[in-house]
């Protein structure tokens, strides 16, 4: 997209106040040491958005540095943010998992996130949801098997939005997880 941004960093924060107390690697990533997670040094930040996590789903026995290389985000516009979150995490989370967790698509893991900041007039999102994918073939061309079947609840997510998606795919370049 034109005027948009080359790098996109995505850090998860329990509490925003102690942000820059995440990179305490010792405490935080006892295991991993800083050069391995550290991103200031690959480029310069123009924008920052926070978000509120609304919802995780992964594959079972996710390894995130070996299978999150894609991540296709996906911004959306709604008349009541948290209520498409809470439709989304109702009907569409649920059917996700289990066509992920059963191989019948490629995707293998996908979150959903209210914006808190900046609230402006002019933005054309209020939420976003990421699908992470292990190939960019699969990011842009996403494959379902035959016998899925859309979950009941989609009309109630489209009612939610109130103006069209935009999406923008991401290679991603290292993931640093807890669970690794």
């Amino acid at each position: 997209m034109p005027n948009s941004s080359n790098f996109l960093f995505i850090n998860t924060h329990n509490n925003v106040d102690k942000i820059g107390d995440t990179w305490d690697a010792a405490r935080v990533f006892p295991d991993v040491p800083m050069d391995k997670m550290e991103t200031n040094s690959m480029s310069k930040t123009t924008s920052m958005l926070f978000h509120r996590p609304g919802g995780w789903q992964n594959v079972e026995n996710a390894i995130p540095a070996e299978q999150f290389k894609f991540l296709n985000m996906i911004y959306h516009q709604s008349s009541n943010p948290s209520g498409l979150i809470e439709a989304e995490n109702k009907h569409w989370g649920p059917f996700i998992r289990s066509a992920m967790d059963k191989k019948l698509t490629k995707q293998v893991a996908r979150g959903n996130a209210s914006v808190i900041s900046p609230v402006d007039p002019d933005m054309k999102f209020n939420t976003v949801s990421y699908d992470l994918y292990p190939s960019l073939h699969e990011t842009l061309l996403q494959t379902w098997d035959e016998s899925l079947q859309v979950p009941e609840g989609m009309s109630e997510i489209g009612e939610l939005e109130n103006g069209p998606r935009m999406s923008v795919e991401y290679r991603i370049v290292h993931a640093v997880s807890a669970n690794q």
